[in-house]
């Protein structure tokens, strides 16, 4: 009878816990962390932050001159970013520049310039974060699985850091849900598959010219709708398909038709065209300039000097490339926090790259449990595989399915460039920060299933909590960073407000 009571009392309180999970208001609060955590980066950190920053802002700058989104030439300076008049990855660009026209026109400070075109990124993350939720929900995902999950990811190192910046991450995070939404509806039972799957062929086109990478997230959603269309009507797909359009209403199809024609005609202009005259959908910068100006591209640069200085030297397997360096390099930079340093005061450019990197690899204790949880994952989904399959396929197959092409693909490129040039690059945790979401969602699942009781549900909850303490989120940047990764300006306050807030988690953080 004790322990009848007890359980029911476990439930009682474990139900009014889920239910706090669930509520739309643990959500909000979440997303305001979410966004203070990246609007304190993007406030405080000095331009440019490690990814790029000064290669999107100078192609932005470009762009602003002109009202086109084709470049039939580049001016002398573009020299600093390569080729973009081939460039794949350029609506981002092109979307940012109506922005910094305006901007521009009001203020010639680089760093309001710089701060305001952040903020505008960090709408794009966190518009994708909604995205999530709403796909995590078309799903069939619990309310509080979503918003734990959605926790989680907000507090992982490496996301507030990498998308408070100004780069086209942010816009393709808000792409990559879209993409998984629109696939999600076109497999649905109802009567408009078919346009749900036209808009899903033309939102993708245009995320392809926002980044290249999203080509195979884009190729697996669709070979995803293309299998279990088929798998639903069997040889009658055009005849379905055909029947829904001709009973569509005619605005709506004027729309998705126009649509997909301006999104295939840009595809087709970019990629289509680069097949035909480079053999490649993204060709090198001495594919498309000489040498001479191609060297002004620190990518290039790099590149070609690596190439040079390692000719004959052996190379990794494949198997070694991937265990010792691919593999716990990305993993590892989820953990990651840094800087580029400028070692005199100087002005600032928008074309200027510091040859200074400080680097932290952040928390020992936090970093270490991040390797446990990728184990405990792994084994609590193949313990949970059945249960998965049955009752979350659909998430299962669509997070599957793109993440291996999307995984294939990018090693591939790396392992490629890696043999080429004789050192690793361009293997990073970013990349994969698109994913997460879906992925965690998988996981937490699996992990929830196999713990079937309450006290081991709550003790789980409590040790993640307790784990992220320890220098998760922006907690990461703030115990890292020093003096010289601030604005010049503002140096002062921000450095005595990140020492404040310091000292504060140091009296919970000891390594």
């Amino acid at each position: 009878m004790a322990k009848k009571n007890k359980n029911k009392l476990n439930n009682k309180l474990w139900s009014g816990i889920w239910r706090v999970f669930a509520s739309p208001s643990f959500f909000w609060i979440i997303l305001v962390l979410f966004a203070l955590q990246m609007l304190w980066i993007a406030f405080s950190a000095i331009y440019p932050m490690l990814f790029d920053e000064e290669y999107h802002l100078g192609i932005i700058e470009i762009y602003s001159r002109q009202l086109s989104p084709f470049l039939s030439s580049q001016p002398a300076e573009a020299a600093f970013h390569g080729d973009i008049t081939r460039l794949g990855s350029y609506l981002f660009h092109y979307t940012m520049s109506l922005p910094f026209w305006v901007i521009s026109h009001f203020t010639d400070d680089i760093v309001k310039q710089v701060i305001i075109l952040r903020i505008i990124c960090i709408a794009f993350v966190l518009g994708g974060v909604v995205m999530w939720r709403k796909v995590l929900q078309r799903l069939n995902i619990s309310p509080a699985m979503s918003h734990i999950v959605i926790a989680a990811f907000t507090f992982i190192p490496l996301v507030p850091f990498a998308l408070s910046q100004l780069n086209y991450d942010s816009l393709a995070f808000l792409l990559v849900p879209l993409i998984f939404y629109l696939a999600i509806r076109s497999v649905e039972k109802g009567k408009r598959q078919v346009l749900w799957f036209i808009t899903l062929l033309s939102v993708s086109a245009l995320a392809c010219l926002v980044k290249f990478t999203i080509l195979p997230i884009a190729t697996a959603s669709v070979v995803f709708v293309l299998i279990a269309t088929w798998r639903r009507h069997n040889k009658k797909v055009v005849q379905v398909w055909h029947h829904q359009l001709k009973n569509a209403p005619r605005t709506v199809l004027i729309a998705i038709g126009a649509l997909l024609l301006l999104s295939s005609g840009l595809f087709i202009e970019r990629y289509g065209m680069n097949l035909v005259q480079y053999r490649t959908i993204e060709p090198k910068c001495n594919q498309v300039h000489s040498r001479e100006v191609c060297m002004n591209y620190t990518v290039y640069r790099r590149d070609t000097t690596w190439r040079e200085a390692n000719v004959g030297k052996p190379r990794d397997s494949a198997l070694q490339y991937t265990t010792g360096y691919w593999a716990p390099h990305i993993f590892n930079d989820f953990f990651v926090t840094g800087a580029f340093i400028y070692e005199k005061e100087q002005p600032l450019e928008i074309r200027h790259l510091p040859i200074t990197m400080q680097a932290s690899a952040g928390n020992v204790v936090l970093r270490s449990a991040g390797w446990v949880m990728l184990v405990v994952s792994v084994i609590a989904i193949l313990f949970s595989a059945k249960y998965l399959w049955r009752q979350h396929r659909q998430l299962v197959v669509l997070t599957g399915l793109v993440l291996g092409i999307y995984m294939v693909s990018l090693w591939l490129r790396n392992y490629t460039d890696y043999l080429k040039i004789g050192a690793g690059t361009a293997a990073q945790g970013r990349y994969f920060i698109p994913l997460l979401i879906p992925v965690l969602a998988v996981a937490g699942l699996a992990i929830n299933h196999m713990l079937r009781r309450f006290e081991l549900k709550l003790t789980f909850i409590i040790i993640s909590v307790l784990l992220f303490t320890q220098g998760g989120g922006v907690a990461n940047y703030i115990l890292y960073s020093n003096d010289k990764w601030y604005w010049p300006a503002q140096r002062q306050v921000i450095s005595d407000t990140n020492k404040n807030t310091r000292n504060f988690l140091r009296i919970f953080i000891r390594f």
